[in-house]
């Protein structure tokens, strides 16, 4: 999600209203008495930047305590546990736990493969596994060996979006950082929905900013690149994990 705001910090102290955006998209793609249309594009447009981009911010930090369950699983009897009711998607090798201060990253598989996994009674261990039910309003998430203490799960992800009530003529401002962005992508869906011959230029001129300022966000040029192997398929089998009761192995 890319909340709105009332108050500007120092950062964003020139950030323009959703209202201001608004106008001066449909003064562009001269549809001003389009206002409505526009505001909904607006908040499409802010869907589609949460659903399609990872985005630093746009991100989040859920806790869940092993302990406290919501319930338990039909197929397998596994306590599942809430996600937060902005969760979009679990960010890569960014979901882990803490054990006298070793953090313990946990490995994600599909809940195809996380059903086959054995659950007998008695067995709970520390986790190893997590598994999400994106089907469910909040997202679920399950971890496997069941838990054998209270352990608490960090979790960083990417929000979904909340859309604002009435853009045309809210005093909010978004939180992404881009405000020429949405000005000139706005613009380009009102002269799509006006026929205007112009639309491929300004939806053109919107894609290439939001390029420069994603390799801008991502500046890779003096990092060095690491290649990851799948962590279900090239990890150690986890009942060959070394003695967990050994801090810093």
């Amino acid at each position: 999600m890319f909340p709105a705001r009332a108050g500007l910090n120092r950062r964003n102290a020139l950030a323009q209203t959703a209202q201001t955006l608004i106008n001066l998209a449909c003064a562009i793609a001269k549809t001003p008495g389009m206002l409505t249309q526009a505001g909904q594009f607006f908040n499409i447009i802010l869907d589609e930047l949460a659903l399609i981009k990872d985005l630093e911010v746009n991100r989040g930090l859920w806790q869940i305590n092993t302990g406290s369950p919501v319930g338990y699983s039909i197929t397998s009897n596994i306590p599942y546990y809430n996600l937060a009711p902005d969760h979009l998607r679990v960010l890569e090798d960014e979901c882990f736990y803490l054990i006298s201060g070793v953090p313990y990253t946990l490995i994600q598989k599909q809940l195809s493969d996380f059903d086959q996994l054995i659950t007998t009674t008695g067995f709970n261990s520390q986790v190893v596994f997590y598994a999400v039910d994106d089907s469910t309003t909040p997202s679920q998430i399950f971890f496997w060996p069941p838990p054998n203490a209270a352990y608490t799960v960090n979790i960083r992800y990417e929000k979904s979006t909340a859309d604002m009530a009435d853009p045309a003529t809210s005093a909010l401002v978004s939180a992404f950082p881009l405000q020429q962005y949405l000005i000139w992508e706005l613009s380009a869906r009102m002269m799509d929905l006006s026929d205007d011959d112009r639309v491929e230029k300004q939806h053109s001129k919107a894609t290439e900013l939001m390029r420069k300022w994603e390799v801008m966000q991502r500046d890779m040029e003096s990092t060095v690149l690491r290649v990851k192997l799948d962590r279900n398929r090239f990890s150690t089998p986890w009942d060959l994990l070394k003695n967990t009761k050994e801090v810093g192995f």
